[in-house]
């Protein structure tokens, strides 16, 4: 005899997987620009920039130079090509990656305990992904 899941489930089913989606979706948006346009956030800018460096040709550690890891810059040029040498690519990829993690995490939590617990675990998780700031 199959079951339907959890009482509750084909309400949240109908609305509430929108509503938690979208509050997830709206937090990742405000919390990646926030990261870029936060006070005393001058690392960002810097890594910014190398990429910027990386995107134009530059050899990192003789042209430009950055305490970081490569992945930084090589991450930070990705998203300058992505969005044709606009700033704006840098800014972007954080949130895709951010929300591609949340999608994975509610998939495998709704496989695991259903949609009343996804929704919760999708809203939640996005209010941590804010915590980056």
């Amino acid at each position: 005899m199959a079951t339907s899941g959890p009482p509750g489930d084909a309400r949240l089913r109908r609305g509430g997987g929108i509503a938690a989606i979208s509050f997830a979706l709206g937090l990742v948006v405000v919390s990646t620009f926030a990261t870029y346009w936060a006070d005393l956030r001058n690392d960002q800018y810097q890594l910014i920039n190398l990429g910027h460096s990386v995107y134009n040709g530059q050899r990192l550690y003789v042209d430009c130079w950055e305490n970081k890891p490569p992945g930084i810059a090589w991450i930070g040029a990705l998203g300058y090509w992505i969005a044709g040498g606009r700033e704006i690519g840098v800014w972007i990829l954080p949130g895709v990656a951010a929300g591609l993690a949340l999608t994975a995490f509610a998939w495998s939590v709704h496989r695991r305990f259903g949609a009343a617990v996804a929704c919760w675990s999708l809203v939640l998780g996005g209010a941590v992904v804010t915590q980056r700031v």
